[in-house]
Parts: structure tokens; sequence; C-alpha cells
């Protein structure tokens, strides 16, 4: 019939309420992909409409929902709440329907919490051009946020890194000009600051018998791509005496390998040079010099790689590891390349295993050489792990006296402890350490070991008679035992120095049920949301020992 043809024509036709509901349905489906949530505002009214995804970002429930907007200085950040605030009112006044409103900043959620957030807004303006009503979307981006805080506070250690050090240091681009210099060199140069010295090559500054050689030679590392290590450079300057520096230059390659211009070390050898004439002089003096520099970089490695994690033992010895009567699990976070952190797991008998975990103070090369004598001293002492008081004071007056000799003043706390599967008994002796927590599973307890009678003993390596007692402790109500160092608690928290003892204690408590290792990075989650600066100040290790029940 016609009648039925021209309705059933129209509802196909573009704009009808079929192509209306599909466009709805596609637009929903763009915001949740998004992760936007969108908010609505009429000015002047305490209400505001929330959709269910900007609610669930906020944290809250409809009935619940504040106005964010009318109510900004109640719910920003206080670091936020003047530039954004005074921004929206200085868009509120624009009349300008041709940009939308949108800034990046921290709302407090449900929880408390305050959330990164980019926030973009559209006016709908009357015919006096005055804002009635302001429609916008919200989008959670802290973790955006906080990647980017992480990125620009390792620039700023790596800039003051290079600063700091008292070596010429410097990144130049393919065609030989500087992009990038360390104070050291700026001052070498003659200069107050870096940044003088950026698109400058050196030609620049030295006479044409330094400047070219230099030139060709960082052409030649950009078209080989090998470096050039400990060269004797003498440099001829225009307003002064010639000098000389002990100069190492490499490729300068980006994340794809491709070479992207070259980068250097040098230092002032000129006394050297002058004091030593002899070529064959100068030579052997330079080549001691690398070779001396060889061995402690060799070494700071060899040190890192003692430090890192090892496999556990199993008791009874043949047992597999699921069915070891006790199981361990560790985590180890340095806040360096070296640290001086360390622990380790042995065999004391076919059922009982030896736990140690040490901080050695500082950090660094001396540190790091520290742990490195310490794990030495450990294997050397061994005959007495089975007495833990017995085994600090071993490990004490062996590091006293090397510390005695050299001029240095280092100390190391330590805590040991023999966990005795067949006795069901932990005997452990403390050398000024943080005590370990344990933990029943059965109960639901949490608590910390309890130090020897009537106290602690001193760090190592301090007093060359210091004794350390032993305290045993049953394993009838403990199923598993956590040591670390103070890193995981000492924070950059404003209101307090340490994470108070029952917070720190809540960390194990409220997951006790979990594995060993999921206990642990929980701990360490739980610590890093403590801390303000969501970091670590000192290095952080953990070491878990599981008694198996049957």
């Amino acid at each position: 019939m016609p009648g039925e043809e021209d309705s059933e024509q129209g509802e196909q036709e573009p704009g009808g309420p079929r192509d209306r509901h599909t466009r709805e349905e596609r637009y929903q489906l763009a915001l949740r992909a998004a992760s936007e949530g969108i908010w609505d505002w009429e000015i002047g009214s305490e209400e505001i409409y929330f959709s269910d995804q900007a609610l669930k970002l906020l944290g809250y429930t409809r009935d619940a929902a504040p106005n964010i907007i009318a109510r900004a200085r109640d719910h920003l950040h206080p670091e936020d709440v003047e530039p954004v605030t005074s921004g929206l009112d200085a868009y509120l006044k624009t009349g300008d329907d041709s940009r939308p409103f949108a800034t990046e900043c921290r709302f407090r959620s449900a929880s408390g919490e305050y959330r990164w957030f980019r926030l973009r807004a559209v006016a709908v303006w009357d015919y006096g051009y005055q804002p009635v009503r302001l429609v916008g979307t919200l989008a959670d981006i802290t973790a955006r946020k906080i990647a980017e805080d992480a990125l620009l506070e390792e620039r700023h250690l790596l800039r003051q890194l290079i600063d700091t050090i008292p070596i010429n240091i410097y990144f130049k681009d393919l065609d030989s000009r500087f992009t990038l210099a360390n104070q050291a060199i700026a001052r070498w140069f003659g200069r107050r600051n870096p940044d003088d010295l950026i698109g400058k090559s050196d030609a620049h500054f030295f006479e044409p018998e330094h400047a070219e050689k230099a030139l060709q030679d960082e052409k030649e590392i950009i078209r080989t791509g090998i470096p050039l290590v400990g060269a004797v450079e003498k440099e001829t300057w225009s307003q002064k005496q010639d000098t000389w520096v002990l100069t190492t230059k490499a490729p300068l390659r980006d994340r794809k390998g491709n070479i992207r211009g070259t980068f250097g070390v040098s230092s002032d050898v000129t006394e050297l040079v002058r004091t030593q004439r002899a070529l064959r002089e100068t030579a052997s003096e330079l080549e001691k010099k690398n070779r001396g520099m060889e061995e402690e970089l060799q070494l700071a490695r060899e040190v890192q790689q003692a430090l890192l994690p090892r496999t556990y033992p199993c008791f009874p010895p043949d047992a597999p590891p699921e069915r070891s009567c006790l199981r361990f699990a560790h985590r180890y976070l340095p806040i360096s390349g070296l640290a001086g952190d360390f622990f380790q797991v042995f065999p004391v008998s076919k059922t009982a295993a030896g736990v140690l975990v040490c901080d050695v103070m500082g950090h660094g090369v001396r540190s790091a050489l520290v742990t490195a004598v310490l794990r030495g001293m450990v294997e050397e002492e061994r005959r007495a792990a089975h007495d833990p008081g017995a085994f600090l004071g071993r490990l004490n007056s062996a590091l006293t006296q090397i510390i005695a000799q050299v001029d240095v003043t280092t100390f190391v706390t330590a805590y040991y402890l023999v966990i005795d599967t067949t006795k069901q008994i932990v005997a452990c002796a403390n050398a000024a350490h943080p005590r370990p927590v344990w933990f029943s599973r059965k109960s639901g307890r949490v608590g910390r070991l309890a130090d020897p009678f009537p106290k602690r003993g001193p760090v190592l390596g301090l007093i060359p008679e210091a004794t350390y007692t032993t305290a045993t402790h049953s394993l009838a109500e403990i199923d598993a035992l956590v040591l670390f160092t103070d890193g995981i608690y000492e924070t950059d928290n404003r209101s307090c120095d340490n994470c108070p003892e029952d917070l720190f204690l809540s960390f194990f408590g409220q997951r006790i049920h979990d594995p060993l290792g999921s206990i642990l990075d929980g701990v360490i989650a739980d610590a890093l949301a403590f801390a303000e600066g969501r970091h670590f100040i000192d290095d952080v290790c953990l070491v878990a020992a599981e008694v198996a029940r049957p």
C-alpha cells in the first residue's frame, strides 16, 4: 500500500529515530573507549549532572556526588585552586564559543585521595553573551602525571650529577655543535653558564690546530661508531696558554641504535704533561690511570652482581622446592646502582636455615665493597652459624679489624636468625637492626620479634669486643618471618620521619593469607603510598621465610 511504503521509507531516512538511536549508541561507546566522564552544570544551580563514568572516576555515588565545579575551591588540591578558578572565571567572561576551557588539575576523590584529571568545558551563552550552562568532560590522568614526575625527577638527578662531577661532560650533534654541557666544561671555557656553549663548536673557542683535529675525530666516530678512549689532546687557545686533557669520546645513539651525535668526558692533565715531558713516561702514567679506573669499575660491577638475588636452599636438601619445609621470598630495591643492603639464606643443617640481613652505612662504591667483604666473612664464619649471637660476634670482630686498617668510618646493622624446623624454634641475634615481623595465618596475629634480653647488640664494625645475645622463640604460633632494612619505613612523609608501628604492621596483617611474594609486594606498595614523595629514600630489602605446615 502506498501509505505503508511511505512510512517504511520514512523510518530509513537519515536523522530518523533509528538513525539517532544508532548515533547515540556510538557516542556512548566512544565515551567509554575514551574513559572520559561527562558533567553538565547549569550555572547558578547547586545541582550538577555526572555521567556514570564521571562518577566512577571520582568515586562517588550519584546521590553523594558534590558539585566540584561550583564548589571547586572545596575539592581542588590547594596548589590548583587559584590557577583553575581564575582561569575558569576568565573563560566565562570572554563570551567566546570558538574554543573550550581546558586544564589539568587535582580533585579530591570520594576516598579523600587527590587524583589528576584532565578537565575540559564548553560554555553555552545567552544572547547577551552571558554564560548560562557549562558542559564538559573529565578524564583521569594520574598514571601519566606520576610517570611525568618520575621522568622529571630522573632528569633532575642526572643534571645534578653531571653538574657536580668535576669532569668536563658534553654532548654534540652530528655537526659537532654542543647540545648539552655541564658546569665543569663551562668553567673550562671561561663561561658562567653552560647554556653559553649550546649551538657552538670547538672552532668558537680553540685555534684551528686543535679545533680541526677534534672535528675530524668526531666525524670518524660518527662514521664508524667506534669510540675514542683515553686520548691525550693538546688544546690550543686563542687567548691563553695551551692545555692538555685526557679525553674519551663515544657515539651518541638513540633508543633504536641510530647515531645522533657524540658525547665525551675530559679531565685536565696539563700539569702532568708539562711535568713529564717524555712521551714514554706520559704514556705510562696515563696507562696506569686508565687501568686503575677500569679496575674500580670492574669491582663495582662485581659487587652489583653479588647483590643480585640467589636461589634458595631446600630443607631437607633433597626435597623439591614445593615440598621444602622452609620457603623463602625476597624483594630488593636499591635506590642507586650500588647499594649497601644485602641478605643471605643458607643451610645450617638439613632442617635448619640461617637468614642474615645487613644494612651498610651509606651508598655507593664504599658500601658495595663492605657488602662484598661481609659476604666473604659469612662464608668463613659458617661454623658458628648455628648460634646467632656467636655468629654476629665473629662477624663484628673480623669487620672491626679490617675497618681499623683504613682511614674511614663505617658500620653495619645486622639481624641474623636460625629457623629450626625439627626443634620448632627460631633463634636470633640483633646488631642494632630493625626487628623482624612475624605473623600467624591461623590466629591472624602480627607482631615484631622481641630483642634478646636485656638489650640488642651494637652495630658491627665499631666495637671490637662487642657481644651479642641469642634469643629463642617458639615456632608454634609463627607461620612466617619477614626481615627487612629500615628503608621500607623511612619516608618523605611530612607528618613523621618513619611509618608508625601500628600502620606498618597493618601492611602485613591485611594480606596475611596471601602468598609470600604477594605479601612483600603489597607491603612495598603500601609503604610507597604512605610516602608523600611516592618513592623510597633509602635502599629497601625484604626477606621472608615461611614454615610449611603439614
